[in-house]
């Protein structure tokens, strides 16, 4: 402590003030220009992946297009009326559905991407909480009767309903 009472610590030569630093957390919060850049970049590789997953099946499901409550109930409503073959559904498929749902929970609740070093451990804070779409869409797509176990409606409305 110094005189004021203020917690600092001296390091390398130099001292830093923590009380301050705390005071002036919107600091801590301003991310690096080259971290921005990062940051589009992988939002940007996400929206890839969610644009190939709407380009594939925008015909069989037109709302796919809308990211929307609605879309989600029609690709549910999809892929249960499909014949599921879990061979056929790849990692690929997987990642882009976490990308889609993650999507329209930031552009529907005004959520926020939280991204990880792995995609797959990504999460979506909307509200105080904090949401993984890649985990869900995992698990939704293991097996025909976890299409309704793990439904993307359901996790939709369970998120809207803890947003505030």
């Amino acid at each position: 402590m110094d005189s004021r009472g203020a917690l600092s610590i001296t390091r390398f030569g130099g001292q830093v003030d923590y009380a301050a630093c705390l005071r002036n957390s919107a600091l801590w919060s301003v991310p690096r220009f080259s971290d921005q850049l990062k940051r589009e970049s992988v939002l940007e590789s996400y929206g890839d992946l969610s644009e190939g997953l709407v380009a594939a099946l925008h015909t069989k499901v037109p709302s796919i297009m809308d990211e929307t409550a609605e879309s989600l109930t029609d690709l549910d409503f999809y892929f249960w009326r499909e014949k599921y073959e879990r061979r056929l559904i790849d990692g690929h498929t997987a990642l882009a559905l976490g990308v889609y749902l993650g999507d329209v929970l930031v552009r529907r609740l005004g959520g926020t991407w939280g991204l990880r070093a792995k995609m797959e451990e990504s999460q979506v804070r909307v509200g105080k909480r904090l949401w993984l779409p890649f985990l869900r869409a995992r698990r939704y797509m293991q097996s025909r009767e976890s299409l309704l176990e793990y439904s993307l409606t359901q996790f939709f409305k369970e998120v809207e309903r803890y947003r505030l």
